[in-house]
């Protein structure tokens, strides 16, 4: 008896153990980057710090070690970061990728059925957030006004209209982005849980619903993810008949409220190819041209990137250089290839992991957002990165195995 006592505290321990880095997870992935979180003085390095400490009491009390692929990840990680520090002589560049390490240690504490509990939260969270979004884009077009004006961490302002917040404001016509500070941010997010509940199979009814209503940002990217999602799916007479009446129902809400002119405006209008043969809503392609540009003047910025300031201090860069932000080679022209090469090699290996199954344009279909945000250093960023990552190799691996073992039944 006293055994079983025993035994079911420990078990009692571990369940408390698991929340705690569960929730942890999916406050780091889908919370922390609030600008509320940054208008109210909170830093991500204070939390980051605050759960190291939590994480290494715990560690330390079960006797936990590092694991193998943690060291082995990490370590390359700082010792290309600690070149770039010592070729601008910038300790900074020390801490370039803190966040992106620190999802690692994360993870090490983290098991599949972990990561599925992460993802639950997350899309019930998503949905009430997107819900209120759409709430809040009908009081705005109504007519009211904002309650209130804060700034974004990078200077532009935000409006909470009630219900969501929004920085797209003209008139009476919002682009919602929820908790976020830019309508991509909260599109960005939802494709994220999207994906990783495709990956853990999940039932799609929650995951169409977030990707439909994600619609409200007006996003292109999220339109371009959505093609992905649905041809990752599989498509029997049953999903196709419920796409057809969700379908229905979306373009009977959309002709009845007049918001189809809106989308056709907001968003279609943005894939309209202009006389020069350019996309109107293609505002990236120049600021990849001024990278080659740069790169083919100063050759030593592929490896350092431009400047300390592009990494640091944003707004001097700009002073100082071309817009090369927001394209998939701004994080080497940022950064350099020292501290940005996990950027790119998750990047690969999102867009070629098609190769091993149609189920897996779903994270092609990331890789293409990640191309479109190109970063992986910021917490939030870094965390649901990761995640994905995991979620595709676990999946891969598990295809692999199975694969392996009916070819060898086929044999025998």
């Amino acid at each position: 008896m006293t055994a079983f006592c025993s035994r079911y505290q420990e078990i009692k321990k571990n369940a408390h153990s698991h929340n705690f880095f569960v929730y942890s997870t999916f406050l780091m992935a889908f919370v922390v980057m609030s600008p509320v979180v940054n208008y109210l003085n909170f830093r991500g390095i204070y939390i980051i710090i605050a759960l190291f400490i939590v994480i290494f009491f715990i560690s330390t009390m079960k006797r936990k070690r590092l694991k193998w692929w943690f060291v082995l990840l990490a370590s390359p990680m700082l010792i290309t970061s600690s070149i770039t520090s010592l070729y601008w002589e910038d300790a900074r560049y020390m801490l370039s990728l803190v966040f992106f390490i620190f999802s690692l240690y994360m993870l090490q504490y983290l098991n599949i059925k972990d990561v599925g509990k992460v993802v639950d939260v997350a899309s019930w969270f998503l949905l009430l957030v997107i819900a209120m979004a759409v709430v809040g884009f009908i009081i705005a077009l109504v007519g009211f006004d904002p309650l209130l004006e804060f700034p974004n961490p990078d200077g532009r302002s935000n409006y909470l209209f009630y219900t969501t917040l929004s920085n797209a404001y003209f008139g009476n016509f919002i682009r919602p982005s929820g908790i976020y500070d830019e309508p991509g941010a909260l599109s960005f997010y939802i494709c994220f849980v999207a994906a990783m509940r495709h990956l853990l199979k999940r039932d799609n009814k929650l995951t169409w619903a977030l990707l439909t209503l994600g619609f409200i940002t007006l996003s292109l990217a999220h339109f371009i993810y959505f093609i992905f999602h649905l041809s990752a799916e599989r498509i029997d007479r049953r999903n196709l008949l419920r796409f057809l009446i969700v379908g229905s129902l979306v373009v009977f809400i959309a002709l009845s409220t007049g918001f189809h002119q809106i989308f056709s405006d907001k968003l279609v209008s943005r894939l309209a190819v202009t006389d020069n043969g350019t996309i109107v809503g293609d505002n990236r392609s120049f600021r990849a041209l001024n990278v080659i540009d740069l790169i083919s003047q100063k050759t030593y910025v592929i490896w350092y990137g431009a400047d300390p300031s592009c990494r640091f201090e944003y707004k001097v860069c700009k002073q100082k250089f071309p817009m090369m932000g927001e394209n998939p080679l701004a994080p080497m022209a940022l950064e350099g290839l020292l501290v940005s090469w996990p950027y790119y090699l998750i990047v690969i290996s999102l867009l070629v992991s098609p190769i091993f199954g149609r189920r897996y344009l779903v994270c092609m279909g990331i890789g293409l957002l990640l191309m479109q945000r190109p970063s992986v250093t910021s917490m939030s960023a870094a965390m649901v990165t990761v995640l994905v990552v995991f979620l595709m190799i676990n999946s891969i691996s598990l295809y692999t195995r199975y694969a392996k073992k009916n070819s060898k039944n086929c044999i025998n």
